[in-house]
């Protein structure tokens, strides 16, 4: 991040049009983005990340920031500083002392290529096939499992345990499963 000193030119004839980082209100990142997209003149970019969650009432989607409390926006400082501060969900805009910091096209440019061109990145399925599991609720709390196959549309997994020394293929609920770091899994392991 780079900072500049920001100087007001009474006798500006272009437009400068730079990005900023836009301080939010906590948990407004969304509302101020909104807000500041009806400014004409004024650039947004808010990334957000989409995933799903076990939560006692069951999986559920959250939708996050991927910058709490900060976004992003293109505008001209001189012109448009009264108004953005001044929209719903803004605080301010970022800055030390008298400097406001400056953001590069380039940055701006990979964090959106980073985010696949959008600015909501969803991460959908929490296991793949191969992964290590533990199932965690049920009858069958503790025993090490590997995930067979994905059933997004049930919600559930099909999974391959050792049950008296014998393999055994049987479905469960994916938020019955915690899934264990490491390599996938190969068939001579059980």
């Amino acid at each position: 991040m780079e900072l500049f000193m920001v100087e007001q030119d009474q006798d500006r004839q272009q437009v400068v049009s730079l990005w900023y980082c836009v301080r939010s209100k906590p948990k407004h990142e969304q509302i101020a983005a909104r807000h500041l997209r009806l400014i004409p003149e004024v650039k947004v970019f808010c990334p957000q990340i989409r995933y799903r969650k076990a939560t006692a009432r069951g999986p559920v989607w959250f939708t996050e920031a991927v910058f709490p409390g900060y976004i992003f926006a293109k505008l001209d400082l001189a012109e448009n500083f009264r108004r953005v501060c001044t929209t719903p969900g803004v605080s301010g805009i970022v800055h030390f002392g008298d400097c406001y910091s400056i953001l590069s096209d380039g940055l701006i440019e990979n964090l959106r290529q980073h985010m696949d061109g959008s600015e909501m990145k969803c991460f959908a399925a929490p296991v793949n096939v191969g992964d290590h599991a533990r199932i965690v609720e049920g009858p069958c709390v503790g025993l090490d499992v590997v995930v067979m196959r994905f059933m997004p549309a049930r919600e559930r997994v099909t999974v391959l345990m050792n049950v008296l020394g014998r393999e055994t293929e049987t479905e469960v609920k994916l938020s019955a499963l915690a899934i264990k770091p490491g390599t996938p899994w190969r068939r001579d392991e059980i």
